[in-house]
C-alpha cells in the first residue's frame, strides 16, 4: 500500500502534534509510557484469571481494546 502526500503529512502532522502533547524526547518511544500519558489502562493478559485468558488469546494473541 501507497500513501498519497496528503496521507503522508496528515500523518507525519498527527504524530508531531502527539510528540508535542505528551512531551515525547527520546527514542525509541515507548508505546507503553504513551498509553500511560494518555490515561490508556494497559493490562496483560496474565491479569485474568485463565478462562478469560483463552477468550482474550481467541481474540487476539497480540492484545486488543475495550471500552
Amino acid at each position: 500500500m501507497k500513501l498519497s502526500n496528503r496521507q503522508y503529512e496528515e500523518i507525519k502532522k498527527i504524530v508531531a502534534m502527539t510528540y508535542k502533547k505528551f512531551n515525547v524526547r527520546c527514542v525509541p518511544i515507548s508505546g507503553y509510557e504513551i498509553a500511560v500519558k494518555m490515561g490508556i489502562k494497559i493490562l496483560p493478559y496474565s491479569a485474568y484469571p485463565l478462562k478469560t485468558q483463552a477468550l482474550m488469546l481467541l481474540k487476539s494473541e497480540d492484545g486488543f481494546s475495550i471500552k
